[in-house]
């Protein structure tokens, strides 16, 4: 129902030609869905082979996870709704330096907020989040989800019940569905970066040493997906001239479910 009052929305404030962009938008979006479901998730499965499923998720320990990288436009219908190949397809390879442009977890506005929150029991009003949002709602015209300052107030109840349900039963590994997981970029030698979706889920997980939760890989970097692939193939490498040691790589995440295949 809010999209069918945003399209009104847009069609009245802004004419028939915006409307008729962003629903050409959502539908190269729907394609790139479509692309990385049918498409490279059944070539992984028929391959057999270390070709990445996108939809694929990989278990670690959320305190693994302290900078953010890459952000490679998480979920585009909730944050702007621009292309995003890497979302709505996955498992994307790329190179350059991306990787080496990060920023600290704690310095992002919503893992801060939920510090502030849950740690320092302040309201979500004191924390400063729905001023830092509300911007973000002007200039896209709705962002998380939320068109108002009414629907952040609904939308962080909703945060505030997570914590609860997260604190009395745990990570639910299962409620996800097949994109809507925290999801990560790969660095060069095996950095974990968030790339922005999820942040709540991430931050709370931390804050209460939540061992093990499901995270899905939008983007590995090219140097990872080499060392990567070649693990795959031939077992344990000799990556003397990394920054990271061979014992490192057998553990990771991305590379420890490779063996069961």
């Amino acid at each position: 129902m809010k999209r069918i009052n945003r399209a009104v929305s847009i069609a009245r404030e802004e004419g028939l030609q915006s409307l008729s962009n962003a629903v050409q938008r959502a539908g190269v979006n729907r394609l790139a869905l479509y692309y990385g479901k049918y498409i490279k998730s059944n070539l992984a499965r028929v391959c057999n082979s270390c070709f990445s499923d996108p939809y694929r998720t990989i278990t670690v320990n959320p305190n693994s996870i302290q900078f953010a990288g890459g952000f490679f436009n998480p979920h585009p219908d909730r944050y702007g709704g621009r292309f995003s190949l890497a979302y709505y397809s996955g498992a994307e390879v790329r190179g350059g330096v991306w990787d080496k442009k990060t920023v600290p977890l704690e310095h992002l506005p919503k893992c801060e907020a939920v510090q502030q929150r849950f740690r320092d029991g302040e309201s979500w009003e004191n924390t400063g989040i729905y001023p830092y949002l509300l911007e973000k709602i002007k200039e896209g015209g709705s962002y998380d989800g939320c068109y108002s300052k009414d629907d952040l107030v609904e939308r962080y109840k909703y945060i505030d019940n997570l914590y609860k349900s997260i604190k009395r039963e745990g990570y639910n590994k299962n409620k996800c569905g097949n994109l809507d997981h925290i999801c990560v970029n790969i660095g060069r030698n095996g950095e974990l970066l968030f790339n922005g979706n999820g942040h709540h889920r991430l931050a709370i997980a931390q804050m209460l040493g939540i061992e093990e939760i499901p995270v899905r890989v939008l983007v590995r970097h090219k140097h990872w997906e080499l060392i990567r692939y070649q693990f795959c193939k031939e077992g344990p490498i000799d990556v003397s001239t990394s920054c990271v040691g061979s014992s490192d790589f057998i553990d990771h995440p991305d590379i420890k479910y490779l063996n069961k295949k």
